[in-house]
């Protein structure tokens, strides 16, 4: 079988590393011989690449156009392929999960070694030298690839702490005190989203998504639950603040503060809703997903209910990977519906949430997920993390964990509570109250800080008293 050598994919990334990134260029010149790249001009601009390298000890950057400056304006066809390469790489260098491709380089290389050592075992096998066989095994199998990491020092983080460098990179959520805390999806770590059956949890995902591609992330959403077009339509929702269908008019809820900002009371104001369907719509839709540049940075997939395996999710992303896209997160909605084997159903959850959690971790993606309540969650005034449905372990293995709750009051107010449970890196177990919108596909118009006052305060504001329910822990 021919050797399939770096793909095309792979490629491009590395070249746009080597001629971007300090570090990682030294590591892709150390690790990548300028003959694998596969097309000629890809091994030119290599070549002038490394020369910067070996004498500069950085990145060429810039500096490239000038190495290469004899051939971009020869106007030959040698030089439009290397000034087209070149533009790519200026596009590509904002977007690029540096961290995944040089894990995939690190693979490479590692797949590399080992097939030379099989092959040249198995020639010394045939020729009846089994010790050397075996010599050429076991050293095949202690080797280490250049791209080894040692991990990073104290005087490393004190000065990416000089430097300003932000040792987390949270998707801001658009809620005030979360985001001033930093507890939002995170690159490395799982967040889990716990909420009552069909109430809130994909609207927080597209939520995520949305807030993520403001940031200008790449990412994928897995969805279990429905088909991937209309997961797609929600978000349009949710970018576009319309509604599904043509509504006359909705009500939407707004705070009333005091002088310090706390919580008084509410109002409630009607709006005349834009909906998709109404004329001219999907084309100021289609011109604001293009002026945003969400079109190239959202793949949605859908998988039947308990088809999807954990392996098969790896397959998926490691496709995507090949066609050239690298995500900076990724939502499943979610791993409840995943193929699980029911005999040992509890078990198989909890050691699946640890395995998203490492899949984020080895590629670098913010993994943010939801997960259903168990029954008697679905009736708490206050759903915490031991409200979760089946195995516990998934609180533990969680980096931070939000609960939703939302009482009939609140329903008819467009109102929640979101309850940070459990955090790794930051203060948690306090309570948030947000304003909604579900036909305008906004999870979270307001947010404010829940005080001790909010009980009697939408008590006086449903004209009744709140409903009593099970508070069970």
């Amino acid at each position: 079988m021919k050797d399939p050598g770096l793909s095309v994919p792979l490629q491009e990334n590395l070249l746009t590393l080597a001629i971007y990134n300090d570090a990682a260029a030294k590591r892709v010149r150390a690790t990548v011989p300028v003959n694998l790249f596969t097309t000629r001009h890809y091994r030119e601009i290599m070549s002038k690449v490394y020369d910067y390298v070996d004498k500069y000890g950085i990145a060429p950057r810039n500096h490239l156009a000038d190495e290469l400056d004899d051939i971009l304006i020869s106007n030959s066809e040698e030089g439009n392929f290397i000034g087209h390469a070149l533009v790519n790489a200026a596009k590509l260098k904002d977007t690029l999960n540096e961290v995944y491709v040089l894990d995939q380089l690190s693979r490479f290389t590692r797949q590399q070694t080992l097939k030379i050592g099989i092959i040249d075992a198995h020639e010394k096998i045939q020729a009846g030298e089994l010790d050397l066989a075996e010599e050429i095994l076991q050293k095949t199998l202690r080797a280490r690839s250049t791209n080894f990491d040692p991990g990073i020092t104290l005087p490393a983080v004190v000065k990416l702490l000089k430097d300003g460098t932000e040792l987390r990179d949270p998707i801001a959520t658009g809620i005030e005190l979360i985001d001033r805390l930093g507890l939002g999806p995170a690159r490395q770590e799982l967040h889990l989203f716990i909420g009552p059956p069909k109430r809130g949890k994909s609207w927080w995902l597209i939520h995520m998504v949305k807030r993520a591609l403001m940031q200008r992330w790449r990412g994928i959403a897995i969805t279990l639950e429905m088909s991937e077009r209309l997961w797609g339509q929600r978000v349009l929702q949710c970018v576009s603040v319309m509604t599904m269908r043509e509504i006359e008019s909705l009500t939407q809820t707004e705070f009333i503060r005091d002088k310090k900002g706390r919580l008084e009371s509410f109002d409630r104001r009607t709006v005349k809703p834009e909906s998709l369907l109404s004329p001219g719509a999907l084309d100021k839709v289609t011109r604001r997903v293009e002026w945003l540049n969400y079109e190239d940075r959202l793949l949605i997939k859908g998988f039947p209910p308990k088809s999807l395996t954990l392996m098969e999710l790896e397959a998926y992303l490691d496709a995507v990977a090949d066609s050239g896209f690298h995500p900076d997160f990724l939502v499943v909605d979610y791993p409840q519906l995943m193929k699980l084997d029911i005999k040992n159903y509890r078990l198989e959850l909890g050691e699946l949430m640890v395995n998203l959690r490492r899949v984020g971790v080895e590629r670098n993606l913010a993994m943010i997920v939801a997960h259903q309540s168990n029954r008697p969650g679905a009736s708490a005034s206050l759903l915490k993390e031991t409200h979760a449905a089946e195995d516990f372990s998934v609180i533990a293995t969680s980096d931070c964990v939000f609960t939703y709750s939302q009482s009939k009051a609140e329903r008819e107010w467009n109102l929640a509570r979101l309850f940070v449970s459990n955090a790794r890196n930051e203060a948690d177990r306090f309570a948030m109250l947000l304003t909604q919108n579900y036909a305008l596909g906004q999870f979270v118009l307001e947010s404010m800080k829940l005080n001790d006052e909010y009980a009697e305060i939408l008590k006086d504001a449903a004209g009744e008293p709140e409903e009593e329910e099970s508070e069970t822990d």
